[in-house]
């Protein structure tokens, strides 16, 4: 539906079943229950338009239906109520150290006398029993309160399967389960998600209660309307009980939402007056997240009206819903900006108890997205945004302004008893969504190591760890140390690692596990990468043997310390070929040397960006950035790549103003068949058409004229035409547009450029309002260069050979 003015939309909000306002296009998506309404609109002067995809997914539905199959039958990813209760109990059997399973309260239908049996409202209580940690922080994360909405109860769900999996093998995920507590609410509407469940349309969005609108298409309350906080002082919310929002007869009037209230005032304690003034303590632990569907954003308060005031810990709930929205690429904002909804959980938690608070809408399509976005897309960038909720709740208003630590080793670090581990990663304070607001980053100042003692314990010791390029400078910095095992018993160890930047907050803690053996049982493979031609050492090569990973010196050294095996050594570096060999072995007790020659490839942008930490690294390997129009913001991206999900990438962000911004390699020269390879993924603004986007352009004379490649593209060309509206720079033309959730390969035939010097332009061109999410490059490789030892030899006669 389309219109003109935003307040005229907002006036009938309460009467209609609006999912998703797109503001830059003046349109509502939302679902007309019949003709009346549909002429209703009509003579209200709002033009209506069917959105086809949704429309022809409801037909088929509506077939389905004909043969007795019901709307839940069509999502195998998504498990029913009955299922989910199922996998509770699973959980509570299979790790009963780690599980506690919750009963709150009770479902409407189980607090009323008569008719169905109804449900508990359980909560999976996630934390180590064994380790009686007093005031452990928490997380309380709540999916599908609003009972049509697939997708949160699943994503919910297998958070807590992840969690309890992944314990003892990942070190983040057992410090966290060891030392914090995570409350998650799997079914938040248990009795009105069985309703949708067997619908041939899932449409039911209240809970079950049939003393309201029993005889209509809506039957029930809104428990997003229905908490206390401002209940029924703001808007967004009707007392009309067929409304998608009626806010019910009084605040906590169902049994569901009351139960709700009651619990999370256990875990929070209250620190806030009840006013929209005062601000919680800074050092306020937990985290509150509501988890619903379709809007794809990062909410935080104040939400109760159209137009309210900030909340008085406005700029801390911003800086943590950035860096929420890193993660899954959802827009930041309060929740008001979509629209007012007084008596929403946000909002309560926050208002009452003084908790930071936010609701995330899930995306991709309708509010049962399809099974292929739900596990290429949802279900992996949200686990990301919910461990780094669990890692902030322990004070959420100061650390989600601090720097992360990445790219540790995924599994533990061997070291013989008595001799020093070593250990790598990258600092990082560059992870906010800067879509709607600009973020201030530091640059790193510090990198702290603790072994077995956590910083917030007391006895924790801290080990300083060194810039990789010798010093502390920039906002995403390489980290190396060594600390010594020698106090140590055989075993496993964790080790904590934090960072410090400019403005003296120490961010969120990462882990490491460090397996100490017998040195009887362990041996050591080392040795030296030079360059072929030169003869000096190579700095900072990856070098990968069986599950390790580690990076050479200053001084081209490289060293594991491992049990016995025999695997593959691989090593590499941008601008090298790279080596493999097979076979190398560790011996219990004996030192083996692999010293690595490599042969350097001129003109070769072959590149997994692992060698870089910031932008910077890359522009001195030769690549370029900038902008035509508007902040060149590309930069290394890390944790989340195509090589191994938790590496660097090429980003530029799809920003909310006009821009043209660009990505260019190093020359490289050209034979016959040549061919370009590069993995990406984008999350471009589209609504109606597709408004911002990207292109790969060609350059033969060093930049100075540029074709587009788009007709040489042999695999995964470009999937759109842009608009070309809206100030649009790059004009209307083929390009790579809308929303692709996983890394796609793109193959480009050169053939037409042999025996030619090139360059490659990755060029990104946004419009003058909205923005998305962002565009990630990497594992660029190019089949068909010269190499340096392929050149033509010119001698001093003059004549080749």
């Amino acid at each position: 539906m389309s219109y003109q003015n935003k307040a005229d939309i907002l006036a009938i909000k309460e009467q209609h079943d609006f999912w998703k306002i797109d503001e830059k296009n003046q349109t509502v998506l939302m679902q007309v229950q019949d003709l009346k309404e549909y002429r209703q609109l009509q003579q209200q002067g709002f033009v209506l338009s069917i959105h086809q995809k949704l429309y022809e997914e409801a037909l088929k539905r509506q077939e389905k239906a004909w043969f007795g199959v019901k709307s839940i039958n069509g999502f195998a990813c998504y498990r029913t109520v009955a299922e989910t209760f199922s996998a509770m109990n699973d959980m509570e059997s299979n790790y009963p150290d780690l599980v506690e399973l919750v009963d709150i309260g009770d479902s409407w239908h189980k607090a009323t006398a008569g008719g169905d049996p109804g449900h508990d409202m359980q909560v999976v209580k996630i934390t180590n029993q064994n380790n009686p940690v007093a005031n452990k922080p928490i997380l309380y994360a709540m999916g599908s309160i609003h009972a049509r909405e697939y997708p949160p109860a699943e994503l919910v769900t297998r958070f807590a399967e992840y969690l309890l999996s992944n314990y003892g093998n990942d070190a983040d995920v057992t410090w966290l389960v060891d030392e914090h507590e995570i409350h998650l609410l799997l079914q938040g509407n248990p009795d009105g998600r069985e309703i949708a469940e067997n619908q041939s349309y899932p449409d039911q969005r209240k809970n079950r209660n049939e003393n309201h609108c029993y005889n209509g298409n809506q039957q029930g309350v809104d428990m997003n309307r229905n908490f206390g906080f401002y209940w029924n002082q703001g808007n967004g919310s009707s007392g009309n009980s067929c409304s998608e929002v009626y806010r019910g007869t009084a605040a906590y009037s169902e049994p569901e939402t009351d139960a709700i209230d009651a619990y999370i005032r256990t875990l929070f304690p209250d620190d806030r007056p009840d006013d929209i003034t005062t601000p919680a303590p800074l050092t306020k632990p937990g985290v509150y997240i509501d988890i619903h569907n379709v809007a794809e954003l990062t909410m935080f308060p104040w939400g109760y009206a159209d137009n309210t005031p900030q909340a008085p810990n406005h700029d801390q709930l911003q800086t943590l819903a950035r860096r929420l929205s890193y993660f899954n690429g959802y827009r930041s904002q309060k929740s008001n900006e979509l629209y007012g909804a007084d008596g929403a959980s946000d909002d309560n938690a926050y208002g009452t108890l003084g908790v930071a608070a936010f609701t995330i809408e899930l995306g991709e399509g309708s509010f049962y997205s399809s099974c292929n976005a739900f596990e290429n897309t949802i279900w992996p960038d949200n686990l990301k945004a919910l461990l780094y909720a669990a890692k902030v709740s322990r004070q959420p208003y100061v650390m989600a302004s601090g720097p992360s630590i990445e790219q540790l080793p995924q599994t533990a670090v061997q070291v013989a008893q008595g001799q020093n581990v070593a250990i790598q990663g990258l600092a990082t304070d560059e992870n906010y969504y800067q879509n709607n607001g600009t973020e201030a980053t530091h640059n790193i100042t510090a990198v702290q190591a603790y072994i077995d003692v956590p910083p917030w314990h007391s006895g924790a010791v801290a080990s300083s760890l060194s810039a990789q390029d010798g010093s502390y400078n920039s906002t995403a910095e390489y980290f190396t140390g060594s600390l010594p095992t020698s106090g140590l018993t055989t075993g496993r160890h964790r080790v904590w690692l934090t960072a410090t930047d400019a403005s003296g907050i120490t961010g969120v803690p990462s882990a490491v596990f460090v397996d100490v053996i017998d040195p009887l049982l362990i041996g050591t493979l080392n040795g030296t990468v030079t360059d072929q031609d030169s003869g000096l050492a190579i700095e900072s090569a990856q070098v990968m043997y069986d599950d390790l990973i580690t990076a050479t010196d200053n001084n081209g050294f490289y060293e594991f310390q491992a049990t016995a095996r025999t695997a593959e050594l691989t090593v590499s570096k941008p601008g090298y070929q790279p080596q493999s060999f097979t076979g190398v072995s560790i011996t219990a007790q004996q030192s083996n040397t692999q010293n690595v020659v490599l042969q350097a490839t001129c003109g070769d942008i072959s590149n997994n960006l692992e060698a870089y930490a910031t932008i910077a690294d890359a522009l001195s390997a030769g690549w370029q950035s900038g902008s035509h129009i508007g902040t060149d913001d590309w930069a290394i991206v890390s944790g989340d790549d195509h090589t191994t999900g938790q590496g660097n990438a090429f980003g530029s962000a799809d920003v909310s103003s006009q821009t043209d911004k660009f990505i260019i390699s190093p020359e490289v020269a050209l034979v016959n068949n040549a061919e370009l390879n590069f993995w990406h993924k984008h999350d471009f603004e589209a609504g109606n058409d597709y408004y911002d986007g990207g292109v790969l352009e060609i350059s033969t004379d060093n930049g100075q004229n540029w074709n587009d490649l788009g007709p040489s593209m042999i695999q995964n060309g470009y999937n759109g035409t842009l608009n070309g509206g809206y100030g649009q720079p790059l004009g209307a033309r083929p390009a790579f547009v809308d929303n692709l959730g996983t890394f796609q390969q793109v193959k480009v035939d050169l053939s037409a450029y042999a025996n030619q010097t090139v360059r490659f332009r990755w060029r990104m061109g946004t419009d003058s309002s909205q923005g998305a999410g962002d565009w990630l490059i990497d594992d660029i490789e190019v089949s068909g260069y010269h190499s340096c030892d392929n050149n033509d030899l010119i001698f001093v006669d003059g004549f080749d050979q």
